[in-house]
């Protein structure tokens, strides 16, 4: 069988607050079996969204966060994550 392959899951949010924890717990609960990380990219939140991926990332999980309140990355997620 071969090696999973490395993923990156790209969450673009912005203003998610309410869904945000939901979203994280179910990514963690998937069963794929190779390395992953999670890529936050925040698109000017107003909310508690930053800091709810701040303490994910906080509580050791692989995640990252991505500050973008002008959206200039927008683009760049995007065709990173294709």
């Amino acid at each position: 069988m071969a090696r999973p392959n490395f993923v990156t899951v790209v969450l673009p949010v912005r203003n998610g607050g309410a869904h945000i924890e939901r979203q994280l717990r179910a990514l963690a609960g998937q069963t794929y079996e190779g390395a992953w990380e999670l890529l936050v990219v925040d698109n000017g939140s107003s909310d508690a969204s930053v800091e709810l991926a701040l303490a994910t990332e906080r509580a050791g999980r692989r995640a990252a966060l991505v500050d973008d309140p002008d959206r200039s990355r927008a683009q760049l997620a995007e065709s990173t994550a294709s």
